[in-house]
């Protein structure tokens, strides 16, 4: 039997490389040319004075239990966000463009896009908690 590059005999279901994609529709972005864009956009949400602590601990807890110190981060911070950073006063991944967090217009995940960023674990139960 051939295992594919991403999967080793030695792993364990939990163990392998996990991909999540969760959207809860498909957004609509302007794009500046008058056409809607259905790429989703990893800017920084204007306006997002709070962010809900249920889901932060949600991103958190996700973070944590898939190796998140050892994620693969894009470099380019202009175009994908910038790393998660749980170490700075009051967190907020819609008001400071965290890759892979798209937020809508309530200051909440609506989208969550991590490929290839080499999540490995288990996805952690409180990953419910978010609003998408």
């Amino acid at each position: 039997m051939e295992v594919p590059p991403s999967e080793s005999p030695s792993q364990s279901p939990s163990e392998r490389p996990i991909e999540i994609l969760i959207p809860t529709h498909a957004p609509t972005i302007e794009t500046g040319t008058g056409e809607p864009s259905m790429e989703p956009s990893h800017h920084p949400t204007k306006y997002c004075a709070g962010f809900s602590s249920a889901e932060l601990n949600a991103l958190q807890s996700l973070y944590t239990s898939t190796g998140g110190g050892y994620w693969t981060w894009n470099t380019n911070y202009e175009e994908y966000g910038i790393p998660w950073d749980f170490s700075v006063q009051n967190p907020n991944p819609c008001a400071d463009g965290w890759q892979g967090v798209d937020c809508g217009s309530f200051c909440s995940v609506e989208i969550l896009e991590l490929p290839n960023y080499g999540l490995i674990g288990t996805l952690p139960a409180d990953l419910s908690n978010l609003a998408i």
